[in-house]
């Protein structure tokens, strides 16, 4: 969809632009639900039997919590970023264009 809503002089910046903000944003999520994930755990008791005994081992994991809050982060997250997509001017590249041929070519 981005490729066919440019102009073709500018869908080298504008691919380039979509991909360091996807990189930006596939690095600082997992690295924000795994924070979350750490902080908020729950715990489950394993029994392992040894020899003649029992050894309790206690198994920490990420709780319900955790995933309701970092489900409701991304929600949170997504409304504000479609409110700022539809506030966003459109933005006409050939004018743009114009104007820089214009002040390169000097008239």
């Amino acid at each position: 969809m981005l490729t066919f809503s440019v102009e073709r002089q500018v869908l080298g910046t504008v691919t380039s632009i979509n991909t360091v903000f996807r990189l930006v944003g596939g690095t600082i999520g997992p690295s924000v639900a795994g924070a979350i994930m750490g902080t908020f755990q729950s715990s489950i008791v394993e029994m392992i039997p040894i020899g003649g005994s029992t050894v309790y081992y206690p198994i920490l994991l990420p709780s319900d919590y955790a995933f309701s809050l970092i489900y409701l982060i991304a929600t949170f997250l997504a409304f504000i970023m479609t409110g700022i997509t539809f506030m966003a001017k459109d933005i006409k590249i050939s004018n743009i264009m114009r104007e820089k041929s214009e002040v390169v070519g000097g008239h």
